[in-house]
């Protein structure tokens, strides 16, 4: 996944590219800019996934949107706002942000912004596109640090042993927790080991549910 950030202090692009790197598997941060007609200027061209932009104060969203869709037209946009007024917000999602957070959100909820968002995106059918094969209704294909994960969750290890053993920080295996928590389409940690378990994604020894 590619992603470009815009703030306006260097020191804050610095931590929150060190921070992201850190929580999201194959993140890489393509573009840091510190305005929007700085990203535009230095890095039109480049193919971005997710754009994370934090604004100050009321800024007027709607031309630098249109001018980032136009620029970055695979791109989702993530925007951080400082104001508290969720009629503000709403209306930054209707101007075209494709999320809005608050800019003091806790590192796991942005995480967790970045993956939705980018795995919400299709892009559109192109001749030269090789097609995945269809997978089965309900079918949920893993990758081997998300079965590694369900395998520690399901021997009843707690998010302290499962990050001491895979030597992985709580706040990543936060985001995955969320994440294979999307992907199956439950709400709790019981809930995500008996569905793993029953669609044979892990194996079944401490399950104790019915098969």
């Amino acid at each position: 996944m590619k992603i470009a950030l815009i703030h306006s202090q260097p020191l804050y692009l610095k931590g929150l590219s060190l921070l992201l790197n850190q929580a999201i598997d194959d993140l890489t941060i393509v573009a840091t800019a510190s305005s929007l007609r700085s990203l535009i200027h230095h890095h039109q061209g480049v193919i971005v996934d997710v754009i994370v932009w934090d604004i100050p104060g009321h800024h007027v969203l709607t031309p630098g949107t249109r001018l980032l869709k136009e620029c970055f037209p695979l791109a989702r946009i993530l925007v951080l706002v400082a104001s508290k007024n969720a009629v503000y917000a709403g209306l930054l999602e209707t101007l075209g942000a494709d999320k809005v957070l608050p800019a003091d959100c806790e590192l796991a909820d942005l995480c967790n912004a970045i993956l939705n968002i980018h795995k919400s995106y299709a892009p559109p059918p192109s001749s030269n596109h090789v097609q995945e094969p269809d997978l089965a209704e309900g079918e949920v294909v893993l990758e081997s640090r998300e079965i590694e994960f369900l395998e520690s969750l399901n021997m009843g290890l707690s998010m302290g042993q499962i990050a001491k053993k895979t030597k992985a920080r709580k706040a990543h295996l936060a985001v995955l927790l969320r994440s294979l928590k999307g992907k199956l389409g439950v709400k709790t940690r019981d809930q995500l080991i008996k569905k793993a378990l029953r669609q044979q994604l892990i194996g079944s020894k401490k399950f104790q549910g019915k098969p």
